[in-house]
């Protein structure tokens, strides 16, 4: 992320030392008065009516990728998101945003495609949009850019604030609530992949061809303010955190008590297509894609174990697909507060393309990210018809891609994956010359094998030759496997 102009550290630092100044504006006439506890994102203000949650937000460079595809419609909705997102993680609800938009030349049609994603978000959130600001600022921007930023004001009763952190124990079960795609951060990171990989944002997404890149990009940040205020009113609500600054790895940071931390299962929940591209293409570290990206959460909930069911049962009739993602587990002060157990194993898959990618040597690469060791593979294909193929040929012919497509090889001679190899250029293979082709050829080996033999090991002792051929079909087929990988070096 350092390398495509975010100092993480630097931020983090910055913010600290913010702490002494907002401290000494505590004035005595609001009761208790706390303008950032202990670094929440949404501020709490207390006075004798309840409890005052404030957040502020911007969009960040997710701008740039607005820009450049000419769609400005979800912005607005984003904006809306992470703030009362971060206001309904403290159990208060939202009354009302105000935004604001500063540019270099005023573009009326574009300030309001932006205010109208405003107003949608704020009409889906429950809230009221009370001002919606613009300002020209010649000299300030370079041609065409500008800045939107927004804040949001809630109330909650005293006494219900959350994270209720003296609550928390050991075995708490933690509840995600699905993202909409990378939502609002990581976009310097993003876009810095994309240009090394050279792909535009009008071309097809290689992880989504029905979609170009920039629309595939694009989603909004989901608003889950309305599911989690059911459950907080419902006292099932222990803590809750929105994935957003600082990924999943420091997302629970300001919420649990230092006894505690997050202990999650990767194989959970499915990591997205988009950030499983941006890996191999990147070469990103899979901790640095933990503390990047949401990962395909948006919203992580803290329930007390008896309440799980409950809690599932009535997210579900608010039409969320809840995920049981892990627990809260005792730990020494100073230990990470995140921990993704399985990671490595769970996340190298490409389940839409139905293949394996040499994932291994690209998460855990500490390499330069844009020094591209590309590794031959080779695809093995069945006779059936493969419809996410012509999407595996595309994404390996991004120079930037960690594998370089050498061969398609099959059994079957009339294999449709063949086909399409063929039509991209890429050498095609039938092993054995198609004897491997029929699945009975393995299946009556074997069935001759328990009814003659009684064993396996037996296979070299029978007197059937069709057993023999049969029972050494397997292994003729590995070598013939093995023989041509060698020979490409795949």
């Amino acid at each position: 992320y350092r390398s495509s102009g975010v100092d993480k550290a630097a931020c983090e630092a910055a913010l600290r030392s913010f702490e002494p100044l907002m401290r000494r504006t505590v004035v005595a006439s609001a009761v208790g008065a706390t303008p950032k506890e202990d670094l929440m994102k949404a501020s709490v203000y207390e006075m004798d009516q309840g409890m005052m949650i404030s957040s502020a937000s911007a969009i960040g460079t997710k701008l740039k990728v607005a820009a450049h595809i000419g769609n400005f419609d979800s912005l607005g909705v984003d904006l809306v998101a992470l703030c009362v997102n971060d206001i309904a993680a403290r159990g208060a609800e939202t009354l009302f945003f105000h935004d604001h938009i500063s540019t270099e030349k005023l573009d009326a049609h574009q300030v309001m495609q932006l205010v109208k994603g405003v107003s949608d978000g704020c009409v889906e959130a429950g809230c009221r949009l009370l001002d919606a600001g613009v300002a020209e600022l010649p000299g300030v921007f370079a041609p065409g850019g500008f800045d939107f930023v927004g804040f949001a004001v809630g109330m909650a009763e005293k006494g219900k604030l959350l994270p209720q952190r003296e609550a928390m124990v050991d075995g708490d079960v933690l509840i995600a609530l699905p993202s909409s795609g990378l939502h609002s951060n990581g976009f310097s990171l993003v876009r810095a992949i994309i240009k090394a990989s050279g792909l535009e944002y009008s071309q097809a997404a290689p992880f989504d061809p029905t979609r170009s890149l920039g629309d595939a990009l694009m989603p909004p940040t989901r608003i889950y303010a309305k599911s989690v205020l059911a459950l907080a009113r419902a006292g099932l609500l222990r803590g809750a955190v929105q994935v957003a600054h600082g990924g999943l790895e420091h997302c629970f940071d300001a919420v649990l008590p230092p006894h505690f931390s997050a202990q999650m299962r990767a194989d959970a929940w499915e990591l997205p297509a988009v950030v499983r591209w941006l890996a191999a293409v990147g070469k990103v570290p899979c901790r640095e894609l933990i503390s990047t990206f949401n990962c395909g959460l948006g919203m992580i909930l803290v329930v007390p174990a008896a309440s799980q069911e409950k809690a599932m049962t009535m997210l579900t009739e608010l039409h969320e697909e809840p995920l049981v993602v892990g627990k809260l587990v005792s730990c020494s002060n100073g230990a990470p507060r995140v921990e993704v157990e399985g990671a490595q194993g769970s996340w190298l898959m490409l389940p839409e393309l139905g293949v394996s990618l040499p994932f291994p040597e690209v998460l855990s690469s500490l390499q330069d990210p844009w020094t591209v060791c590309r590794m031959k593979v080779l695809i093995l294909a069945g006779g059936e018809g493969v419809s996410a193929m012509q999407a595996l040929f595309s994404a390996t012919k991004v120079p930037a891609s960690a594998a370089s497509l050498v061969a398609v090889a099959s059994p079957d001679p009339d294999s449709q994956a063949l086909v399409l190899a063929r039509a991209n250029g890429v050498k095609d293979i039938v092993l054995g010359e198609g004897r491997f082709k029929e699945a009975e050829f393995f299946c009556e080996g074997l069935d001759a094998l328990d009814d003659d033999l009684g064993s396996p090991t037996d296979a070299g002792a029978g007197t059937n030759g069709k057993v023999d051929k049969s029972a050494n079909a397997a292994l003729d087929f590995s070598e013939q496997l093995d023989k041509t990988m060698d020979e490409l070096q795949a």
